[in-house]
């Protein structure tokens, strides 16, 4: 009996150990993730002379993202989607549900000729199937990562974000960004699929998240990574209700999410 107790009181004192040992090294593969995104966002910028990869397209079905498949290619030098790479796209910390798949296919839900110029494959062999790659659908599919598309509401005309619906809104060039530490990429939240790629500080469902000690991981536009806790870079009240631009909150963390640095 007092082997077994000696037994239980260390798995006590280890377990809690062991889990923190694993949450810090989640954090750190995400915060890696992240900064070698940046890498491939900087790539994708010089490719199209100035211009950054935006948040939704639509194809006619529908809005899906495009930051992903745009910083992917410029990552991997083609339009071949790769495990690989889009392993870089999945948080450790997040629900395996959450993890970007690479699938050939036809029909509902799979790229054609009409998704190319949003990045997207249309035809590519994977495990013995040929077709298009599955499309990154804002509105069904749940995302570890978030693209700030806000920018002051995302109305602003020029956006004051890293560029929104592209439906509306013309790409944002990078030479525009004038705040270089502005939120680019981090953490999202809940899985409502509803604009599960994006991330947005006045909508409590596209939140930056908060797996990693409260706090979300945030990559800014010159490359770096930072954590923060939630609750110190989201721009509603604990009502979920979005505060009044003139209150003191509000001018502190808006320049965070704005490229020209300003409330």
């Amino acid at each position: 009996m007092v082997v077994v107790a000696i037994i239980v009181i260390l798995i006590s004192i280890l377990v809690p150990s062991v889990s923190a040992a694993k949450r810090l090294g989640q954090t750190a593969t995400c915060a890696s993730n992240l900064r070698q995104i940046g890498m491939g966002m900087s790539a994708y910028v010089v490719s199209t002379g100035g211009y950054l990869p935006g948040s939704y397209g639509a194809d006619g079905n529908g809005a899906i993202a495009t930051w992903p498949v745009r910083i992917r290619n410029a990552m991997t030098g083609n339009n071949l989607p790769t495990a690989q790479a889009q392993n870089l796209f999945y948080c450790p910390a997040a629900p395996l549900g959450w993890a970007w798949q690479v699938k050939a296919g036809t029909g509902s839900g799979y790229a054609t000729a009409v998704d190319i110029g949003w990045g997207y494959n249309s035809n590519f062999k994977y495990n013995g199937v040929t077709g298009g790659e599955v499309l990154v659908d804002g509105t069904m599919i749940s995302f570890s990562y978030g693209y700030n598309d806000w920018g002051s509401y995302n109305t602003a005309v020029p956006q004051r974000g890293l560029g929104g619906d592209q439906w509306s809104h013309p790409p944002v060039r990078a030479d525009h960004v004038l705040n270089q530490t502005v939120f680019a990429i981090g953490d999202t939240s809940a899985a409502d699929n509803a604009w599960g790629q994006n991330i947005d500080p006045t909508n409590p469902l596209q939140y930056p998240g908060t797996r990693h000690n409260n706090g979300s991981n945030m990559l800014c536009f010159d490359g770096h990574v930072e954590w923060h806790l939630q609750n110190a870079i989201i721009l509603c009240d604990t009502s979920g209700n979005m505060l009044a631009t003139t209150s003191a909150i509000w001018q502190a963390v808006a320049p965070w999410w704005n490229n020209d640095g300003k409330p």
